[in-house]
């Protein structure tokens, strides 16, 4: 399988589901599979129970007509792996796509605050000529709202009185467009295979 698939699959699903999915690439028993893993044989049969909820494996099961007991080989599904990882990327397209229309479709209004405007101006210059500008590795999150919600509260907030003016929200849009054109890449990728 191409390394695309696998690289989706890390998206979604656990460090340990991906190493017994990809331990799977034959038909085998699920207590080989503890064997080769060092992996409890109960644990490696309860990631494959996940991973049969999702289909992405399937089974034959066998009884031992001496013992009475059961066994399991287990193989897994490259088809269905492939729609799982076009239909995860489709649904991370949708909602950005759906991100983007609200953004776009909206005027943004926030709070400006001194120290993390001047943060927040560094970065957008460093974004737009490339230059690392020096400043702390701290994230500023900045809350803005829609005209609507602004206008509701007549454009100031009720807890510390403080205005609410435009935002110009132009660099989340331009970013979330470049995640949507990297999720269109890698879905033309998964349907070539």
């Amino acid at each position: 399988m191409e390394e695309i698939v696998w690289d989706v699959l890390s998206a979604t699903i656990d460090d340990k589901h991906l190493e017994i999915l990809q331990a799977l690439d034959k038909p085998r028993y699920d207590e080989d599979m503890a064997t080769d893993l060092s992996i409890k044989a109960t644990i490696v049969r309860k990631f494959l129970n996940d991973l049969h909820g999702y289909d992405l494996v399937r089974y034959n099961r066998m009884k031992n007509k001496e013992t009475g007991w059961y066994t399991y080989i287990w193989e897994r599904r490259n088809d269905k792996i492939i729609e799982y990882a076009l239909k995860y990327i489709k649904l991370r397209m949708s909602e950005v796509s759906d991100k983007i229309e609200f953004e776009t479709g909206n005027l943004m209004f926030y709070i400006p605050d001194g120290e993390a405007e001047n943060k927040k101006a560094e970065e957008l210059k460093e974004q737009a000529t490339g230059e690392e500008a020096e400043a702390e590795e701290e994230d500023i999150v900045f809350n803005y709202i829609t005209f609507m919600d602004a206008m509701s509260i007549d454009f100031k907030d009720p807890e510390t009185g403080k205005h609410y003016v435009p935002f110009d929200n132009s660099v989340i849009i331009d970013d979330l467009k470049d995640e949507k054109n990297l999720y269109l890449e890698i879905l033309n990728q998964l349907k070539a295979n």
